[in-house]
């Protein structure tokens, strides 16, 4: 059977070869085998993206693990093929590991921060035990509650009240090398 692998070595090569991946959305079977040809005809590695309605649409993530494997079987594909969950909820990502994805992006700006951090790490976790990778991205950046600085200058005798909002950066982890 042919071997699906992480997205990490073959990004690390195209850095190191000065060339691009292309990462493809597929829909259907004929998505996939037209990638894998593609792929296979010019002796590139490729992604395959997997959105979660696109998973729902070729009848879940085993299915499509099922299908992109028997296709690269039968086309005899011999270069790098990661198969990607792009943007997924946290149910998604771990679902598309346990199927066979070698690689999943969590998306948990929904989330609130604590919630988002304990499900990056489980998704991590769980990635890190099928030899996966991982990314997440940035959520926003933003700036927290008014806080009211008060100054009181003895000599002076006077009084200053002034507001202060602190600037953040809420961040979801974008990559772990497995």
């Amino acid at each position: 059977m042919a071997k699906l692998v992480n997205m990490n070595g073959m990004l690390n090569k195209a850095v190191a070869g000065h060339y691009a991946v292309a990462h493809i959305n597929i829909n259907n079977l004929e998505w996939i085998k037209g990638a894998l040809a593609a792929a296979q005809s010019t002796n590139t590695p490729i992604i395959l993206g997997v959105s979660e309605g696109a998973a729902k649409y070729m009848c879940g993530f085993k299915n499509i693990v099922g299908m992109v494997h028997e296709v690269m079987d039968f086309m005899k594909v011999t270069v790098p093929v990661a198969l990607h969950l792009d943007h997924g909820s946290y149910d998604g990502a771990m679902n598309a590991l346990a199927a066979g994805f070698s690689s999943v992006m969590f998306d948990g700006s929904h989330e609130a921060f604590a919630d988002n951090l304990k499900k990056v790490q489980e998704v991590i976790a769980a990635a890190n035990k099928v030899g996966a990778s991982v990314e997440a991205e940035v959520i926003k950046n933003g700036r927290g509650k008014k806080i009211k600085v008060f100054h009181y200058r003895p000599k002076k005798k006077s009084r200053k009240t002034q507001g202060h909002r602190q600037a953040y950066t809420l961040v979801e982890v974008k990559k772990i090398n497995g």
